[in-house]
């Protein structure tokens, strides 16, 4: 060996040592406890060396720094952790490792609950609870005190007495941790709020309002008050209403209430028919509304004088007052009815008559008492009358009949009459010419059965003067053009000449005529 030092100086050694090489590997191995928020890991030294070691220093990825053959440290989040492991022998020699583990930690569920912490007995008080959790709540369990339990996330509770209550809210997640909330609950009395008790006042009336049971007031509706936070005030409602009084104590929340329901009577107008007319002797029924009593005056003629519809029976024309008042006598109104009186009305048709079928009559009467408003014609052979609504109707006389007529005066009083009307029938009734000019110049160009009062012609014959019948026509009306000879004689004009002709007819009272006569044809 050759020593040598800065200035050239040599000095060679000769002999013989013995060199050692040491071997190292620096190793370690893990073991994992979990628990709910944290995992602890515990390092363990698994080093390959061929000496002794002196010196093991950790570095555990989370700040902490430890030596050891072994160490533990614990975990509060999920990570990958990276650790260095340095090791050394006792003759100095060193070796390092540097590797990442993942740790896995099973998060814990921060609850809390979410209510308010005061209340009122039998007042609903919704409750709620939240869970931050980074795994899936899969359990969630509410207590009280007052023995109330429940599994859901949310709910509603009511406290029958006053107290401080305590609610306990658990969340948990699917691998067992859970973590507990709790809150007070403070529940006060509702005060016994009465308000005195008002029925009914009249519109424009005053009334007290009066509650107890608690230390301040609210009235509602605010409106015709006096005051609406006094325990006592005065209201003049001109509508039916109802007040809600609210009280509570001083320094609480809790609100009891009661209730007043007030009805105004109001004003009433009462109606009546105020006009009615009957005819003597007769009665009607007076007509009146709006109220709840009523007063008739006068009360002769009455039926009963204190309901809505009396009879009235007056002898003479006669006004009636009506005073109407509600049933709590609050107010009044006064009504008028005229009942007007009429006399009995009489009807004269005059004798019974007798006319020739055909004749036209007009039926007059003599009227006492009118003025009539309705006529009102019958009998057995109405058709033959001109108008049965009529003051004077028109007859046509064709068989014997009776007419009635009905006469109402305008107050509603009735006269009847009877008039008996006896037909006739005379040979003069029927009238055939005893010459015709059949030259075509429009005037008396046919011969035509004539007459009035003819229900039917049976027959009507014309022959010349050998006896040979020259026309004919049978069971026809009196009059119709259609039944008329034209002078001819198979469609050629008959030669002028005197003719004879037969008629057999009958009236409209059924009596049968036969008439004979000559004709003559003119050209």
């Amino acid at each position: 060996m050759l020593i040598k030092n800065g200035v050239a100086c040599n000095v060679q050694l000769i002999g013989s040592d013995t060199i050692k090489v040491q071997r190292i590997q620096a190793a370690f191995r893990t073991v994992l406890q979990q628990q709910c928020g944290n995992t602890q890991v515990n390092f363990y030294d698994s080093t390959i060396t061929s000496n002794h070691l002196s010196q093991i220093r950790w570095s555990l990825g989370n700040g902490v720094q430890a030596t050891g053959v072994t160490t533990t440290t614990n975990y509060t989040t999920t990570n990958n952790y990276t650790i260095r492991m340095v090791v050394t022998t006792a003759e100095g020699c060193t070796d390092s490792i540097t590797r990442t583990i993942a740790v896995p930690v099973m998060p814990i569920p921060q609850a809390q609950i979410v209510l308010d912490t005061t209340g009122c007995i039998n007042q609903t008080i919704s409750f709620a609870g939240t869970a931050n959790s980074l795994a899936p709540i899969t359990l969630q369990q509410w207590q009280f005190s007052n023995g109330f339990t429940s599994n859901a996330a949310s709910g509603q509770i009511r406290f029958a007495t006053a107290g401080t209550y305590q609610a306990m809210y658990i969340a948990g997640t699917g691998n067992g941790c859970a973590d507990t909330a709790y809150a007070n609950i403070r529940i006060q009395s509702v005060p016994n709020v009465v308000a005195n008790s008002v029925d009914v006042i009249c519109r424009g009336n005053t009334v007290v309002l009066q509650a107890i049971g608690a230390e301040r007031y609210t009235w509602s509706p605010a409106i015709e008050l006096a005051c609406d936070t006094c325990a006592t005030t005065r209201a003049t409602p001109t509508i039916s209403r109802q007040y809600i009084v609210s009280g509570r104590m001083n320094g609480s929340s809790c609100i009891g209430r009661d209730t007043i329901n007030i009805t105004v009577v109001q004003p009433q107008q009462i109606q009546v028919a105020a006009f009615d007319t009957i005819c003597v002797g007769q009665n009607t029924r007076l007509l009146a509304s709006g109220a709840d009593a009523y007063q008739w005056w006068p009360l002769h003629g009455l039926d009963n004088a204190t309901v809505a519809t009396p009879i009235a029976q007056p002898a003479i024309t006669t006004q009636y007052r009506v005073i109407g008042r509600d049933a709590y006598s609050c107010f009044s109104d006064t009504g008028y009815v005229t009942v007007v009186v009429g006399q009995q009305p009489m009807i004269d048709l005059g004798p019974d008559k007798q006319a020739a079928s055909g004749t036209k009559i007009p039926l007059t009467s003599s009227v006492v008492n009118g003025p009539i408003a309705q006529w009102v014609w019958g009998g057995n052979a109405t058709s033959d009358l001109s108008c049965t609504t009529c003051a004077v109707p028109t007859l046509t006389v064709r068989t014997n009949a009776s007419y009635t007529v009905r006469a109402t005066t305008i107050y509603g009083c009735v006269a009847t009459d009877t008039l008996q009307v006896k037909a006739f029938c005379t040979d003069a009734q029927v009238y055939i010419p005893n010459a015709f000019t059949p030259d075509g110049d429009g005037q008396n160009d046919v011969l035509m059965v004539r007459g009035s009062g003819i229900k039917l012609v049976k027959s009507f014959r014309i022959f010349n003067r050998w006896g040979q019948v020259v026309f004919e026509r049978a069971n026809f009306q009196a009059n119709d053009v259609a039944q008329a000879w034209d002078g001819k004689l198979k469609g050629i004009p008959a030669p002028t000449d005197v003719y004879v002709y037969t008629c057999e007819v009958v009236c409209d009272n059924d009596t049968p005529f036969s008439y004979k006569g000559n004709i003559t044809i003119i050209r």
